[in-house]
């Protein structure tokens, strides 16, 4: 982000819950004065909840300036919740990532099968792991059992994107 805010000026940070706390409310809101900043807005896509917050005549994520605060950078180009709970904003929750980082990250959708994430069953009654990697599937073998099958997947997930596996 090219502008440079006075964050601290504004709010002032828990460290312990990742909340803000105005500091300096908006004129003709002296009400908010200590008030928790921000509402929970709705997230695209994903359908996960989020912190918003209004200052500067502009609209941020609260976990974009919580780790703002607490780095003295933004992050870019997103941040990432390690815990997978977007309305956590303590600051050791906090990471810089990629977008793709981000998926990686995400909790696996819910599955018409009882199988888990990487695993499927083939029509012969085998289980192939599979991985995705910048967009594109990759076999990473076929198993006779499923438990086989998700320890391959899980050892090359590991491998491949190390802590936000």
């Amino acid at each position: 982000m090219k502008h440079e805010f006075d964050f601290c000026r504004v709010f002032n940070l828990d460290v312990k819950t990742g909340v803000l706390y105005w500091r300096a409310p908006p004129k003709n809101h002296a009400e908010k004065l200590g008030c928790i900043a921000g509402y929970i807005c709705k997230g695209k896509g994903a359908n996960k909840d989020y912190w918003q917050i209004r200052a500067f005549s502009h609209t941020f994520k609260r976990s974009r300036v919580v780790f703002y605060m607490t780095h003295g950078y933004w992050p870019m180009p997103m941040a990432d919740h390690i815990n997978g709970n977007s309305l956590d904003d303590r600051p050791d929750n906090l990471r810089q990532c990629s977008p793709s980082m981000n998926t990686v990250n995400s909790k696996a959708k819910k599955r018409k099968y009882d199988l888990p994430r990487g695993v499927c069953e083939t029509k012969q009654g085998r289980f192939m792991a599979r991985i995705c990697v910048n967009g594109k599937p990759k076999s990473l073998g076929t198993f006779d059992s499923v438990c086989q099958a998700k320890r391959v997947y899980e050892k090359k997930r590991k491998e491949i994107f190390g802590e936000f596996a």
